[in-house]
């Protein structure tokens, strides 16, 4: 038996050599880091995840549900296909875990209240962990990194040359000027195969994240308003300088899981 030593640990220890279903999130690229290092956590205990799209009576006794930040009021995506999908499995599972999210807004917790009773969401953020507490019952809110963060890209470290500029120019963008050379890795990054926000279908999906870092671990510094950037950055131990995206998403997880990090820093 593996010894705990986390929140996260803690949490889902005791599926231990288990099969639990999983409950993919659409995303860009950057969120494939997400899944990649929710299966490097979940191999540290012979979890094993099914994977499924929609909820049906044919399911395991528990469901994970990935990580991210899609289940705040800003997404159409939160009523039109993750919420509801999370409301319909708490009537049938016996424990459903949201995996490290951020969670914000009245239409989320009004969402969520009358299914909370086996719901347990853990937050990737001091700012979504309050307000879940301030609104949700106490116990069944945790508090622990971003999945990417269970990634270890140590051995693959070099110095490299030069500054990555990754600047968001999608719905997220704030005024921020875009710098010339710039260039929105998690919506842009070509591998010369098609990519899918249901990334997780493409049997080539690993190489993705894969060859995102190796290309991410060329530069010797990353200035990024992209959360998954700033975090790739930080792991492979380049000079990281992080901007607000337009909520409070990237300053949350800088002041949990980056303000001890010396090569990385956020300006406001």
């Amino acid at each position: 038996m593996s010894v705990p030593n986390t929140v996260l640990d803690r949490l889902l220890q005791k599926h231990e050599n288990k099969e639990v279903d999983f409950l993919c999130n659409h995303g860009n690229i950057g969120d494939t880091l997400i899944f990649k290092g929710t299966l490097a956590f979940c191999k540290k205990y012979n979890i094993r995840l099914r994977l499924i799209t929609k909820i049906t009576q044919n399911h395991n006794n528990t469901l994970f549900v990935s990580g991210g930040g899609n289940l705040i009021d800003h997404y159409a995506v939160l009523k039109t296909w993750l919420l509801p999908r999370v409301q319909q499995a708490s009537l049938i599972y016996e424990q459903v875990i949201i995996l490290p999210h951020t969670i914000f807004g009245e239409k989320t917790i009004q969402g969520l209240l009358p299914y909370i009773e086996n719901i347990y969401i853990v937050c990737r953020e001091n700012y979504s962990y309050d307000y879940l507490r301030a609104h949700l019952p106490k116990e069944n809110i945790f508090l622990s990194d971003d999945m990417a963060f269970h990634l270890d890209y140590s051995a693959i470290y070099k110095k490299g040359k030069g500054t990555l500029h990754v600047i968001r120019t999608d719905g997220e963008k704030t005024d921020m000027p875009v710098p010339k050379g710039n260039i929105d890795l998690s919506e842009e990054f070509d591998i010369g195969k098609p990519y899918q926000h249901a990334y997780w279908e493409l049997s080539y999906w690993e190489e993705f994240p894969d060859k995102l870092i190796e290309y991410i671990n060329q530069f010797e510094e990353v200035v990024t308003n992209r959360l998954h950037i700033g975090i790739a950055a930080a792991l492979l131990q380049k000079k990281t300088t992080i901007y607000p995206n337009n909520y409070f998403k990237n300053k949350g997880i800088y002041e949990l899981s980056l303000a001890d990090m010396p090569h990385v820093s956020f300006r406001d």
